[in-house]
């Protein structure tokens, strides 16, 4: 009788909930404890403390806002490039290159038409996003000859076809529209 193969290679360890937890507690006193925390929470404290870890050895001086140039004569790929090698030359690491983005604000004077630009980086971006919203759907029931002629295609159709589909209706009182609003 043969022996069933044996893997060459070793499979990965498996990682208790407790034990994670345990390890996460001595890491950080912010997740000690039984208090509930979202998942961003810990997501910021994770990418922040691997950055610390893998951060590359930086200037101990670095340009200052003031020595970025930001006039109108400069582009804005000019800018944001000193920017950014400006945020590298005093935090830097693989971290920083993947996941920090970087935001273009411009504000304009009313009166003299002068413009200010800002350029600044981030590491989160947060998205509100709406506990209910509106959605308007309209459905078009549309008569064969409509079909055939290659209108609506899957019953619906454009504000053009619409007011047509609405013009024939009223002639005969066969083909119409209807709108719904529905909130989810």
């Amino acid at each position: 009788s043969s022996s069933p193969p044996r893997h060459t290679t070793p499979l990965p360890p498996v990682v208790s909930p407790s034990h994670l937890k345990s390890v996460i507690d001595r890491c950080s006193s912010l997740f000690r404890g039984f208090q509930q925390h979202d998942a961003h929470e810990f997501m910021a404290w994770l990418v922040d403390a691997v950055h610390e870890d893998v951060k590359f050895e930086v200037q101990k001086e670095f340009p200052t806002n003031s020595e970025i140039q930001n006039g109108p004569e400069v582009s804005d790929a000019q800018a944001s490039e000193e920017t950014w090698e400006k945020t590298r030359a005093r935090d830097d690491s693989e971290v920083i290159r993947m996941f920090r983005g970087m935001q273009r604000s411009s504000t304009q004077c009313m009166e003299c038409g002068n413009e200010s630009r800002n350029f600044e980086t981030f590491m989160y971006l947060s998205v509100p996003i709406p506990k209910t919203r509106t959605v308007a759907v309209t459905v078009m029931v549309m008569d064969e000859t409509a079909m055939e002629e290659g209108r609506g295609k899957g019953g619906v159709g454009n504000d053009e076809e619409m007011e047509k589909n609405e013009e024939k209706k009223e002639k005969n009182g066969k083909a119409g529209a209807t709108t719904t609003t529905t909130t989810t």
